[in-house]
């Protein structure tokens, strides 16, 4: 029987038994963790959307360099999904692209819970509500549907 190690907890085999047993690793985050946490998501929320997003990109393109086993990953990734469609050079953008895009991503959230409904609406633009409005007079059921493209 083969035993691995997962998330937070290691499977530890008993071989002459053939059983395997859970054993906790978990351990506690450090204190300075989460206070760079926390002023991190203060920091984000601070600055204008614009220099938010923009430190999302330097998040990204600090990630990319100093995180090389997440590179090597990505690039795998991309290079088995796209295959010989485009050069090195591409895969590599692509890679620190994505990179950019998730850290981006990651602070577009840590500002939603601040974010006002001005602001929202100001984000987001919205069309076609007057079918939703129409069929909503008209006691009809309504599924909607949204999408979420890009920064």
């Amino acid at each position: 029987m083969s035993c691995f190690k997962s998330m937070g907890s290691a499977m530890a085999a008993h071989v002459a038994t053939g059983q395997c047993t859970w054993q906790s690793t978990r351990r506690a985050t450090p204190r300075y963790e989460l206070r760079v946490f926390r002023l991190i998501i203060w920091l984000v929320r601070k600055l204008s959307l614009e220099r938010a997003l923009a430190f999302g990109r330097g998040m990204g393109w600090l990630w990319y360099h100093l995180i090389p086993i997440r590179r090597g990953v990505a690039q795998r990734n991309v290079r088995a999904a796209l295959g010989d469609t485009l050069s090195p050079d591409e895969q590599r953008r692509v890679v620190r692209a994505s990179f950019a895009h998730l850290c981006m991503t990651v602070v577009e959230e840590l500002r939603a819970g601040a974010m006002t409904r001005d602001t929202a609406e100001k984000l987001v633009r919205r069309t076609g509500f007057e079918h939703f409005d129409r069929a909503m007079a008209q006691g009809k059921g309504v599924i909607a549907v949204m999408s979420h493209v890009g920064n």
